[in-house]
Formats: C-alpha cells, structure tokens, sequence
C-alpha cells in the first residue's frame, strides 16, 4: 500500500510538471499569414458615405418639419391628436422605472429642467 502511494505521488508530481513544461512551450500568440498592404482600398468612398449621410439628414429634417406643421395644425379635438398625447402619456410616465436606473437618472432630471418643471408636457387640456 505504501509503495502505491509513494508512486502514485511521483506519478503526479512528473504529470503536473509536464503540464507546465507544455504551458511554457505553447506561445501566446502565433502568425499563420505574414500580412500583405492590399494594392487597392475595399472600402466604399468617403464621399458616397458623405452624400448618403446627407440625404439622409436632408430627408428625416424635412419629415420633422413636415410633422411638426401637421402636429401644429391639427384641432385639439381630433382623436387622433387625443390618441397620440395620450399614448406619449403613457408611455412616459411607463419611463419612470426606466428613469430609476444609474445611468439614465441625469437625462430625466434634465429633460425635466429644461420643461419648466412642467409634469407632462404633452398633455392638451380636455376642451368640453
């Protein structure tokens, strides 16, 4: 039983430093390819991204304005214009578990500077 033990140690002791000898041999980072300076760019054009990104903020920016003229010109009576405030309502003060967490804590407090202080201001009073 002794002689089990005893070998059983040394064993274990030769299979734990081939380990180590095996992590030490292993290199960290290895090159399969060297690179190669490509002859000619894959990328799209600088100037097409430009002129894309700038449809695109020419389009969305007449959108707004054309949102904002309609939003401004509807009755306050009209359901549709009672739907949205109301769904806007909803949905904000749905926010406030949202508001609670650590990093969107600020944007509230300010969003809420900024309107005066004013609780909701998407709400249109009730006209009877």
């Amino acid at each position: 039983m002794h002689v089990e033990e005893v070998l059983w140690e040394a064993l274990t002791k030769q299979y734990e430093a081939a380990r180590v000898q095996e992590a030490k041999d292993i290199p960290t980072v290895r090159v399969l390819d060297a690179a190669n300076v490509p002859q000619r760019k894959s990328a799209p054009a600088r100037s097409s991204i430009v002129m894309a990104g700038m449809l695109l903020s020419l389009a969305v920016a007449l959108m707004a304005v054309f949102t904002t003229s309609v939003w401004g010109e509807m009755d306050g009576r009209d359901e549709r214009k009672i739907f949205v405030v109301e769904l806007t309502g909803a949905m904000r003060s749905g926010l406030g578990r949202f508001c609670s967490l650590p990093g969107v804590s600020w944007v509230h407090a300010r969003s809420s500077r900024s309107q005066g202080g004013a609780g909701n201001s998407w709400q249109i009073p009730h006209q009877d």
